[in-house]
């Protein structure tokens, strides 16, 4: 683990109270936080080796939180939510395999970053209820494409899956947030295993993190599930991303 590493998970705790506000804006839309995390360490210039490791526990963490804080929920489709899983999680092993760099990992979290801007931005502009039953072959096709760019990333793949979720009219807003925390937390765990199994370890100061997710989950996933946080709000964010996007793909690596 770098020297950089160290010093900034045990400086004034800057990157934990980054990450406890991550959180609580991500976990207000059933999301995990993954490309925040990853944000935030890029601004901070941390290597994908630390950074993709340390986004997927924090992830698992916060997504465990919202699946339970979004579970009150009526008729959940259970077939939809195993239809994509059933392509997304052999998709995130294999994504999980694929070559990185450090040009590639800016570039793909820029991205990333981007779909979470858009997610945020138009959150409050679409239909509440859903109307449209997905079929078995878009299951496996946004399943498999989101579940294999999240194991390349690290990412749980929410901020691709709940867009799909709700502009194509597959579940309201509520339910999309239950199904992407889902998504995310068993994607998000695949990707562990396979860094697992490759003879990785998550970074020390990592651990140091957790509390500040926890609560950060708690809050935003009881917020968003009762409380909508305010548009003016998440639009202030998908800002903040969006000029993360700028940052990083004009950053020469």
């Amino acid at each position: 683990m770098s020297e950089e590493w160290n010093q900034i998970f045990y400086g004034p705790w800057i990157m934990g109270v980054m990450f406890f506000l991550a959180a609580v804006w991500y976990a207000s839309v059933g999301h995990g936080g993954a490309s925040a995390y990853l944000m935030v360490m890029a601004w901070l210039q941390m290597s994908w080796q630390e950074a993709r490791p340390t986004a997927l526990a924090l992830n698992v963490v916060v997504a465990l939180i919202g699946v339970w804080m979004w579970r009150r929920q009526q008729a959940i489709p259970w077939g939809m939510i195993l239809g994509l899983l059933a392509a997304s999680l052999p998709a995130a092993y294999g994504g999980s395999q694929c070559p990185m760099n450090e040009s590639i990992f800016r570039s793909g979290m820029a991205l990333v970053l981007f779909a979470g801007a858009v997610r945020l931005w138009w959150s409050g502009g679409v239909a509440r209820e859903c109307h449209r039953t997905m079929k078995w072959w878009h299951m496996f096709v946004i399943g498999g494409l989101v579940g294999f760019f999240s194991g390349w990333m690290g990412i749980g793949g929410g901020v691709f899956l709940t867009p799909v979720l709700l502009l194509g009219g597959y579940a309201s807003v509520s339910m999309s947030a239950w199904i992407s925390a889902v998504f995310i937390l068993m994607n998000s765990l695949v990707g562990l295993g396979a860094f697992y199994q490759s003879g990785g370890e998550i970074p020390t100061g990592s651990f140091a993190m957790i509390p500040f997710v926890v609560v950060g989950g708690l809050i935003g996933s009881w917020w968003g599930s009762r409380r909508a946080p305010s548009l003016v709000l998440k639009r202030l964010l998908a800002s903040m991303l969006i000029v993360s996007v700028v940052k990083l793909l004009g950053t020469h690596v």
